[in-house]
C-alpha cells in the first residue's frame, strides 16, 4: 500500500546549502539556478519525501559549483591555479623523497583516522536509531513514572486501556499501536522451536516502516493471521513462499492456536531498536491468557501513539491527569505518579534509564568512552605528525632559504607546507577508510553484541564529517610545523646560524602528552582486565556449580521428570520453581506498616534453596511436613532485612497479595543478576506444583555431562513436541562475560595503538634531538666517549619526560577509571597498583626499544664524515 506523504510547512531546503549557492553563483545566473533547484526540491518533497528531497537539493547545489558559474571575486580568491598545481606537484615529490617520515605520518594518521571513522559509525548508529521509520517525528511511546522509596522510576510499559482511550479523546492522534511480548512454541511440520511472539494492534504495520517481503500491511486485521520475520521464514520454510501456510503456536498450559502466515517482513534495518519474530493480533492475547479486556490494571509491553503532527504532544501531555486517576483507582498497589511520552527517535537513547523498555540502546558511558578514545587517537596522531614534520624539515632548510631568497613570501611557504600536509592527510584518509571497512569495523562487530553496518545516516552528514576530518587533521597536524618552519630567515640558513629548534619545548610537551594518553589507556585496559578476572572468580553468594536446570512447558512435564530424576543416582537434590535465580523473577510491591516497598519475589518448591546452594544465615528452610510453610511462610535475604530495618527479622510479618506472611529464615545475599546491578531485597515463598516453570537439580561432581545427556533423552520421551532448553547454572552469565571480554579486547587494541603512536612520536623527537646534536656527539666520540656516555646523553631528557608522563597519567588514569567503573559496575574490584606498574613498564620498555634503534644508528655513524659535513 502506498504511503501518503505529509508536507510540513517547516520542510524547507537546507539553509546552509542555499547560502553556499548564493555565495558562489554569478548574479546573472543565480535567480534561474536557484529557482530550478527549489522547484525540484518541492517536487521531490511531494513525491519522494523530505529526506530524499533534502539530499538531492544538496547534490544539485554541489553539481552547479563550476568555474563557469562562479563569481569572479571567488575565482580570484581561490588563487592562481598554476600556483596551486605547483604546490601539489612539489608536495607529492617531497612525500616520495622523504619516504620514512611520510610512511610514519601516513601510518599514524591512517590508523587514527580509521578508528575515528569506526567510532563515528558507532555514534551515528546509536544516535540515529529508528530514523528509517517514515513517521518517526510524530510517533511517541507512552511511559509511566512511579515513586519507589523516594526515587522516581520511568517504565516503558503502560495500561492497555490507555492507548484506545487517548485515540478516542484526541483528534490529533491518527493511530495507536500496543505491543505485548510473550513466547510460544512455533511448529511447522516437524520443525519445532521456542520463538518470541508479540501481539500487536493491526495498525502496527501501518505506523512503523517495516517493509514486507510478502503480504501487505493489512495482514494483522485478520485475527487468524501472523506476520513473521524473514529470518524465521528461512528457518521454517527455506526458499518456499510461506504465505497461507498453516502453523501452530503452543502457549502456556499447552494451549494451541493455529494461524495462517499472511505476511513476511523484509530484512530489518540494522538501526532498528526493536523488531519482531512473530506478530499476532493484539486482541488474541486476552483470549489466550484469560485476561479481562476492560482491566486498567493490565499493562502492555509498550503503547505507541501516532500524531497528525508531533508538535501536539505537549498539549496531550498536559491533559493526562484524567487517565492517571482511572489507573490508580484500579491498581492501588501500583500507583503511577505521572505519564510521559518518549519520541520514537529517542527511545533507544533513553533505554538505559527506562525500565522494561521495548527498545535496545546503549549506555551513554559507552558513547562517551568511544568519543574520548577517538579524540585521544586523533590527537596522538596529529602530535606525531608535528614531531616528525619538524624533524624532517631539517633536511629542507636550504630549500626554504632558497624560496625566500628568490622572493618567496612567508605566506607562500606556509601554503606549500599546508598543501603537502593536506595531500598526506588525504592519503591517510583513504587508507583509514579502507582500514575501517576491512579491518576495524569487522573487528569491533566481532566483540560487541550488535552488528553495525558500514553505513552513514545521511549524505550531508557524511560529507561534513569526512571534509571536517580532513581539514581538522590537516590543520592541526600541519599548522605548527608550517608556521614554525616558515619563520626561518634565509640569511641565517645559508650562513649556518639558524639553530634548528634549539629547545623545542612544544615537541617535548607533545610527546609528554602522548605518553600521558598511552599510560592512561594502558591503565584502563589492565583495570578492566582485572575486573573481568574478578567477576569470573567472584563468589555468587551461592554454590552455582554442579546445578543443572530444565525449563518446563507445563505441570505434566514436571511430574514426569520428577519421577525420572528420583531414580537417577547422579542427582543429589532437586526441586521445582515458578521463577529461577538469574533467569526469571517477579517484581512485587509489598505493604509493611502502611508503607509500600518494591521487592523481588521467587515462588519455589520445597528443597529449592538447598538445591541451589543458598547459605542460611538464621532460621530455617521450608519444610514440607509443616503445613504453615505452604501458605504463610517466607524466607528473605539479608538485604530485605536491612531495607526494613529489622535487627531480628525472624517472626516478623508482612502483607502481600491480601495475605499475611511470617519470616522463618534469612539467607545470605546472593547475585540474582549480573554484577552491573545491585543486590535487591527479595523473598521466597512456596509455590504450587502446577505453577512450576523450572526443574533444578544438584548433581554429583564429575557427572554433569552424563546427567545433562540423561535429561535430554528423558525429555524426548516425555515431551517430544517441545524443544529442550536445559542449561547449567554456572552458564547464566556467559553472555555478560563475553561482553566483558569484548570490551577488554577493544581496550587492549586501543592501548597497543596508543603505545605505537607514542613510539612513533618518540622516534621523531629522538631523531630530531640526534640531528641537532650530531656535531656534539661526533666530537665526543672523537675525544673518546663510549656508547654508554652517548646513550646517557641521548636518554637523559627522555627519562624526565617519561617521569612527568607517569606523574600526570597516574592520577588522571586512576580518577577516570574509578569514575567510569562506578558508572558501569555496582560491584567491582578496587584499583590496585598493578595497572600502574604494567603501564609504566610498558612505556619504559617501548621507549627503550625506540631510543635504542636511534642510538644504534649513532654508533654506526662515522664522526669524521659528520664533522666534515658540518
Amino acid at each position: 500500500m502506498a504511503r501518503s506523504k505529509r508536507i510540513n510547512k517547516n520542510m524547507n531546503p537546507p539553509k546552509w546549502a542555499d547560502r553556499f549557492l548564493n555565495w558562489y553563483c554569478r548574479k546573472d545566473l543565480l535567480e534561474e539556478i536557484q529557482g530550478d533547484v527549489h522547484e525540484l526540491f518541492f517536487y521531490r518533497l511531494e513525491h519522494n519525501g523530505y529526506r530524499v528531497a533534502k539530499t538531492r537539493f544538496v547534490w544539485d547545489v554541489i553539481r552547479f559549483f563550476r568555474l563557469s558559474n562562479m563569481r569572479k571575486s571567488n575565482i580570484q580568491n581561490i588563487n592562481n591555479m598554476d600556483m596551486i598545481r605547483s604546490y601539489f606537484k612539489v608536495g607529492f615529490r617531497n612525500i616520495l623523497k622523504n619516504r620514512l617520515p611520510s610512511f610514519i605520518n601516513i601510518f599514524g594518521l591512517s590508523t587514527a583516522v580509521g578508528c575515528a571513522i569506526v567510532i563515528f559509525i558507532f555514534l551515528d548508529y546509536q544516535l540515529h536509531m529508528d530514523d528509517f521509520h517514515e513517521h518517526a517525528d510524530d510517533i511517541y511511546m507512552i511511559t509511566n513514572n512511579i515513586n519507589r522509596d523516594g526515587q522516581i522510576q520511568t517504565w516503558g510499559d503502560s495500561p492497555k486501556l490507555l492507548g484506545p482511550a487517548l485515540k478516542e479523546d484526541f483528534d490529533q492522534i491518527q493511530n495507536i499501536a500496543r505491543i505485548r511480548n510473550s513466547g510460544g512454541i512455533f511448529r511447522y511440520d516437524d520443525k519445532v522451536f521456542n520463538e518470541f511472539v508479540q501481539f500487536a494492534d493491526p495498525q502496527f504495520l501501518e505506523m512503523f516502516t517495516f517493509e514486507l517481503k510478502f503480504g501487505n500491511e493489512q495482514a494483522l486485521y485478520d485475527k487468524n493471521a501472523v506476520v513473521i520475520s524473514n529470518e524465521l521464514a528461512a528457518k521454517y520454510f527455506g526458499d518456499e513462499n510461506p504465505i497461507d501456510k498453516q502453523i501452530t503456536i503452543t502457549f502456556r498450559d499447552n494451549q494451541k492456536e493455529s494461524f495462517l502466515v499472511k505476511g513476511v517482513a523484509g530484512d530489518f534495518p540494522k538501526n532498528a531498536s526493536f523488531v519482531f519474530s512473530v506478530l499476532a493480533n493484539y486482541s488474541l492475547y486476552d483470549k489466550i491468557f484469560d485476561r479481562d479486556s476492560d482491566d486498567w490494571k493490565d499493562f502492555t509491553s509498550a503503547t505507541f501513539i501516532h500524531l497528525n503532527n508531533g508538535e501536539y504532544i505537549d498539549g496531550i501531555t498536559s491533559q493526562m491527569d484524567k487517565y492517571l486517576a482511572l489507573q490508580n483507582e484500579a491498581a492501588e498497589d501500583w500507583k503511577i505518579q505521572s505519564f510521559g511520552f518518549q519520541s520514537l527517535r529517542k527511545i533507544s537513547l533513553l533505554d538505559f534509564e527506562t525500565r522494561g523498555s521495548i527498545a535496545d540502546g546503549g549506555h551513554p558511558a559507552s558513547r562517551l568512552t568511544m568519543s574520548i578514545i577517538g579524540i585521544f587517537l586523533l590527537a596522538m596522531a596529529c602530535l606525531n605528525y608535528i614531531n616528525v614534520a619538524i624533524v624532517s624539515a631539517s633536511t629542507r632548510l636550504k630549500e626554504i632559504g632558497l624560496r625566500k631568497a628568490i622572493g618567496g613570501s612567508r605566506a607562500s611557504v606556509i601554503r606549500q607546507f599546508l598543501t603537502e600536509n593536506l595531500i598526506l592527510c588525504f592519503i591517510a584518509l583513504i587508507l583509514g577508510l579502507l582500514l575501517a571497512y576491512f579491518l576495524f569495523l569487522p573487528g569491533l562487530n566481532s566483540v560487541i553484541p550488535i552488528e553495525m553496518p558500514f553505513h552513514f545516516s545521511s549524505i550531508p552528514l557524511t560529507i561534513v564529517f569526512f571534509v571536517g576530518l580532513l581539514m581538522l587533521t590537516g590543520f592541526l597536524s600541519g599548522a605548527y610545523p608550517a608556521f614554525y618552519i616558515s619563520s626561518f630567515k634565509s640569511v641565517n640558513i645559508f650562513r649556518g646560524k639558524e639553530r634548528f629548534g634549539r629547545r623545542n619545548i612544544f615537541a617535548r610537551i607533545f610527546i609528554t602528552f602522548q605518553f600521558v594518553l598511552a599510560f592512561t589507556t594502558i591503565i584502563g585496559c589492565v583495570v578492566f582486565t582485572e575486573n573481568s578476572i574478578y567477576f569470573k572468580n567472584k563468589d555468587w553468594g551461592y554454590d552455582q556449580e554442579q546445578v543443572y536446570v530444565v525449563p518446563l512447558e507445563g505441570e505434566k512435564q514436571y511430574t514426569a521428570l520428577r519421577d525420572v530424576v528420583e531414580k537417577n543416582p547422579n542427582v543429589v537434590n532437586f526441586a521445582g520453581s515458578s521463577q529461577h535465580i538469574a533467569r526469571a523473577n517477579s517484581l512485587t510491591v509489598i505493604e509493611l506498616v502502611n508503607e509500600k516497598y518494591e521487592v523481588i519475589r521467587y515462588d519455589v518448591g520445597f528443597n529449592y534453596l538447598e538445591t541451589m546452594g543458598l547459605t542460611l544465615k538464621e532460621g530455617r528452610f521450608f519444610e514440607e511436613d509443616r503445613g504453615t510453610d505452604m501458605k504463610e511462610s517466607i524466607i528473605i535475604n539479608q538485604k530485605f532485612a536491612t531495607k526494613m530495618g529489622w535487627l531480628e527479622p525472624l517472626g516478623k510479618y508482612l502483607e502481600y497479595d491480601s495475605a499475611e506472611y511470617r519470616v522463618i529464615g534469612v539467607v545470605e545475599d546472593f547475585h540474582h543478576d549480573f554484577f552491573y546491578s545491585n543486590i535487591e531485597p527479595l523473598f521466597f515463598r512456596v509455590a504450587e506444583e502446577n505453577d512450576y516453570n523450572f526443574l533444578s537439580m544438584r548433581v554429583m561432581a564429575g557427572t554433569s555431562n552424563e546427567t545433562a545427556d540423561f535429561m535430554k533423552n528423558s525429555w524426548k520421551q516425555i515431551a517430544p513436541d517441545f524443544p529442550y532448553k536445559g542449561f547449567f547454572q554456572d552458564e547464566v552469565f556467559e553472555r555478560q562475560f563475553q561482553q566483558e571480554e569484548g570490551s577488554i579486547k577493544i581496550l587492549a587494541f586501543v592501548a597497543t595503538l596508543a603505545l605505537i603512536l607514542s613510539c612513533i612520536g618518540l622516534f621523531g623527537l629522538v631523531s630530531f634531538n640526534i640531528t641537532k646534536r650530531m656535531k656534539e656527539i661526533s666530537i665526543r666520540k672523537v675525544l673518546g666517549a663510549n656508547m654508554m656516555v652517548i646513550t646517557k646523553l641521548i636518554n637523559n631528557n627522555f627519562i624526565w619526560l617519561m617521569l612527568i608522563a607517569v606523574l600526570i597519567g597516574g592520577p588522571l588514569g586512576y580518577f577516570m577509571m574509578d569514575a567510569l567503573l562506578d558508572v558501569i559496575f555496582k560491584f567491582r574490584k578496587p584499583i590496585t597498583g598493578l595497572p600502574f606498574i604494567i603501564g609504566g613498564g610498558s612505556l619504559l620498555l617501548t621507549a627503550i626499544l625506540t631510543v635504542s634503534s636511534q642510538v644504534y644508528k649513532v654508533a654506526k655513524s662515522n664522526p669524521a664524515e659528520t664533522l666534515r659535513d658540518e
